[in-house]
């Protein structure tokens, strides 16, 4: 009976969960709660995993936070979608900021980093650091669309108030604010960009 069976190494096990799914759920609570706002019992009751089990395979929550940011500045990637044109992509970005991107309606509302912001001060240097380089990110693709339709001498201003912009929209979407006023928001940002037909 013993010849025909194959030892097994238990370190050799496959993990029994999907980490991409798994790492969806950190972010979307990272999302909702901020990073102090987020316990590992949070985190444990997201993704279903055991407290080992989520050590194990992802480390600290300053590693959960790490990944969790990562993921969602690749998604925020995706949306600067250039093919028709910087003044479009601009107006993408803006309306995903108002509505949401695609139709998930189970998506936390806001943003990871911007909400983020209001913590930044208590966190330690290196997530600071990661936040730093998120917002750096989503400046230069303002900077980058700007570039091509206002002056020279008044791109760094029109970048800076497209990026106040973004922020403004996605702190007060957590609040109750009337979508009017938001859109207004967006609208006056635009407006110093032009290209418009």
């Amino acid at each position: 009976m013993g010849g025909g069976l194959t030892r097994m190494n238990p370190m050799a096990r496959r993990r029994e969960f999907d980490e991409d799914e798994v790492l969806e759920q950190v972010m979307r609570t990272f999302w909702r709660h901020g990073y102090k706002g987020t316990s590992i019992d949070l985190l444990v009751e997201a993704t279903g995993l055991h407290r080992s089990s989520l050590y194990g395979a992802f480390g600290r929550k300053e590693d959960l936070y790490r990944r969790a940011l990562d993921r969602y500045s690749r998604q925020q990637a995706q949306r600067a979608v250039l093919d028709r044109g910087p003044r479009c992509a601009l107006e993408r970005w803006f309306r995903d900021a108002l509505h949401g991107p695609g139709k998930d309606n189970n998506a936390p509302r806001g943003c990871l980093v911007v909400g983020s912001l209001a913590e930044y001060p208590d966190l330690d240097p290196e997530l600071q650091g990661l936040i730093d380089l998120h917002l750096g990110a989503v400046r230069r693709f303002f900077h980058t669309m700007a570039a091509t339709l206002v002056p020279a001498d008044q791109l760094e201003a029109v970048t800076d108030v497209l990026l106040g912009a973004n922020v403004a929209i996605y702190t007060l979407a957590r609040a109750s604010i009337p979508r009017a006023r938001l859109e207004a928001i967006a609208a006056a940002a635009l407006d110093r960009v032009g290209g418009a037909d």
